[in-house]
């Protein structure tokens, strides 16, 4: 992943992106339409994540889980 100055994440080639973040912090994904999607690390409990977003209701969210097993 790069960093630019604006504190922009892109990804370089097939390694995933990581991104620190607080309870409280966010992170912002810019879809190809122009679409910005806020992703905030509610709290964590123990080894737990809680994460909130808005979303548009039209994008499918799925746990990997939940896809995973709908492949199969």
């Amino acid at each position: 992943a790069v960093t630019t100055r604006q504190g922009l994440i892109a990804a370089k080639g097939d390694v995933p992106v990581a991104v620190n973040r607080r309870p409280g912090q966010a992170i912002i994904i810019e879809l190809p339409s122009g679409e910005l999607i806020e992703l905030v690390v509610l709290s964590l409990k123990g080894n737990q994540v809680e994460l909130g977003t808005d979303a548009p209701r039209h994008l499918p969210l799925m746990r990997e889980e939940l896809l995973a097993a709908e492949e199969e």
